[in-house]
């Protein structure tokens, strides 16, 4: 019967860390997401041409939403402990007034009705509720707050990418490029396209990014190159070219 009861408790407890991770893996999915977003928004890549897996989008954001997680923790604690100290102080004043009125009937046998216990106890209660819905408005701050500065973190590096981390490279297809005109081409057997001029972006799910300009209103790419692996010959990088810009 005890074997049966710890058996029990131990599939419980396994069930519920299992959940806590499940959830946790869940947030730092969405965090990933929302930092992937923002970072290739601003390279101006449609998220439909980009793939990655649940454990690179928790890698992405684990330790942005933990340095928010910290930040967010310690501000709503101050927010706490102030509340608590307010609450303690409110009781601490009760107390004194309850006992001077307990003293006052004992000397002057004063019909003076001392202060109402039960609605000390609705007090109590409407402290923890307050209490409680701080706690929940914390989670969900976190949450939320956490997610929209993800976002914009991934916004700012994505954009310093663009800028100042894009190399400068020459492209050899074996195919033409619809979008573009080669600055050369080879007269042989097997055809190659060479293009000058492009920088490269990123490199995801089989497909490379390239640009060539930039809209000076937004700091992004104006038109993003895809070009699939399967026609890169070659890509020959350069250094990077600063472009300076402010959106």
């Amino acid at each position: 019967m005890n074997n049966g009861n710890e058996l029990r408790k131990i599939r419980d407890v396994v069930g519920l860390i299992g959940s806590i991770v499940g959830i946790f893996i869940s947030i730092l999915w969405l965090g990933g997401r929302e930092y992937s977003a923002g970072y290739f928004g601003s390279m101006n890549i449609p998220s439909y041409y980009l793939k990655f897996s649940v454990w690179e989008y928790a890698e992405t954001s684990w330790f942005i939403f933990l340095i928010i997680i910290l930040i967010t923790l310690f501000l709503e604690g101050i927010i706490i402990i102030v509340v608590k100290l307010l609450f303690g102080l409110v009781e601490d004043i009760y107390s004194r007034i309850s006992s001077r009125i307990k003293k006052r009937q004992k000397n002057n046998n004063s019909k003076e009705e001392p202060i109402n216990r039960a609605n000390f106890k609705e007090y109590r209660l409407s402290v923890l509720l307050i209490l409680s819905s701080i706690t929940l408005f914390c989670v969900f701050s976190i949450l939320f707050g956490g997610l929209k500065s993800i976002r914009t973190i991934g916004e700012k590096y994505g954009r310093r990418a663009v800028l100042t981390a894009s190399p400068q490279v020459v492209l050899v297809t074996n195919s033409p490029l619809t979008v573009l005109r080669p600055n050369n081409t080879t007269a042989s057997e097997h055809d190659v396209y060479i293009y000058e001029n492009l920088n490269l972006l990123s490199v995801n799910d089989g497909n490379y990014f390239f640009f060539q300009q930039i809209d000076s209103s937004s700091c992004k790419p104006k038109e993003v190159i895809v070009v699939k692996e399967n026609e890169v010959v070659s890509v020959r990088l350069g250094n990077p070219k600063i472009i300076f810009c402010n959106p």
